[in-house]
């Protein structure tokens, strides 16, 4: 599959224009990652707070941008471990809790397509996707709701 992708992806450019720069932005974000991963070593305990990579990338000769294109490098860089790990409990709380619920194929898709995403680019963090993707997840937190309710 990883070589018909390099082989037919560049002449897909008619449909997806930014395939182009595929090889270059790749290493741009690269290069983000990195300069997120040495800042967050400057600070791991709290992070840089909330947009902290906007507030380090002239520090570090990098990319003006408002994320690190990277939501694991992001929440370090922006929250710190004593913030993150929270995060990260609350999160694989939730997931536990949406095992065997109704909405849970909905939940693990939109939960999954958000990781996936995630790894390369921090959408959850604009209102479009984040809403949607709250929403969604939120079943969770509902049905749990009434369930304990419900005895």
């Amino acid at each position: 599959i990883g070589i018909l992708m390099v082989v037919f992806l560049p002449k897909l450019t008619f449909i997806m224009p930014r395939i182009s720069g595929f090889v270059h932005n790749l290493s741009l974000r690269a290069d983000i990652w990195r300069i997120g991963l040495e800042a967050f070593k400057e600070d791991v305990l709290f992070g840089r707070g909330m947009m902290g990579y906007f507030q380090v990338y002239k520090e570090y000769g990098g990319r003006k941008n408002f994320h690190c294109h990277n939501i694991v490098i992001d929440m370090l860089l922006s929250f710190g471990v004593i913030g993150g790990v929270p995060l990260v409990w609350f999160v694989i709380k939730n997931i536990v809790k949406a095992k065997g619920k109704k909405y849970a194929p909905l939940i693990f898709a939109v939960l999954g397509a958000v990781l996936l995403h995630s790894m390369v680019d921090v959408t959850i963090a604009w209102i479009q996707t984040g809403m949607l993707a709250a929403l969604i997840l939120s079943c969770v937190l509902v049905e749990g709701g009434r369930d304990g309710a419900n005895g």
